[in-house]
C-alpha cells in the first residue's frame, strides 16, 4: 500500500524502503528522497503554489464554462502558474511541445515537469502532476519561454494578462 495515498494498486518504485505508487504525492515524495534539502524546501514550495493555482483554474474554469478536466486551458494555466512560482522567487520556464500526441504547454523547475492540466488526458489522473523530464517520453518539449506571453486559444483577446492573473492569484 502507498503510505501517501493508500492507494493498494501497483508500485512504481520503492525509495529509501518506502513503497510510492503512481499518485502524484507517491512520485512526488519519491522525487523528494533523491534530493538535496535546499532543493526538497523548494519542490514543496512550488507544490504548494502549484495546488493553490490549481484551485483558482478550477474555479475559473467553471465561471467562464470550461471542461472541469481543464482541457483547452494548458497555455492560461501554465503561465498562470510560471508567473505564481516567479512572483514567489522560484525558478521555472514555460514548455511547449506535445503531450500524449497534442499540442501541449507546461511548466519546468529544474527540470521536473510541472502540469495542472494534466486531467484532460487522464480523467482520473493527477490534478497536479510532477514529473522528472528525462524519465518521461510522453512529454516532448519544442520551445522554452522565460517570459509570459499568450500562448493558446484560451489567451485570445487584449486582455489575456487579466485571466492569467486570475488564475495565478497574484499581478503579473
Amino acid at each position: 500500500m502507498c503510505r501517501l495515498c493508500k492507494n493498494t494498486g501497483k508500485y512504481r518504485g520503492i525509495s529509501g524502503g518506502v513503497n510510492y505508487c503512481a499518485c502524484s504525492q507517491g512520485q512526488a515524495a519519491k522525487i523528494r528522497d533523491r534530493l538535496s534539502p535546499s532543493a526538497r524546501a523548494s519542490l514543496t514550495q512550488v507544490e504548494q503554489i502549484s495546488w493553490a493555482v490549481r484551485k483558482r483554474a478550477e474555479e475559473y474554469a467553471q465561471r467562464y464554462k470550461y471542461s472541469a478536466t481543464l482541457q483547452h486551458m494548458c497555455g492560461l494555466v501554465s503561465v498562470a502558474l510560471f508567473v505564481a512560482l516567479r512572483r514567489a522567487g522560484i525558478p521555472a520556464q514555460i514548455a511547449e511541445g506535445f503531450a500524449y500526441s497534442t499540442d501541449h504547454v507546461w511548466v519546468l523547475h529544474r527540470g521536473l515537469i510541472v502540469d495542472l492540466t494534466y486531467t484532460q488526458f487522464n480523467r482520473k489522473g493527477d490534478p497536479v502532476l510532477i514529473r522528472k523530464e528525462r524519465e518521461t517520453s510522453s512529454y516532448v518539449r519544442l520551445y522554452l519561454h522565460r517570459k509570459p506571453k499568450p500562448l493558446a486559444t484560451s489567451m485570445s483577446g487584449p486582455k489575456w494578462q487579466k485571466h492569467v492573473e486570475l488564475v495565478a492569484g497574484v499581478p503579473m
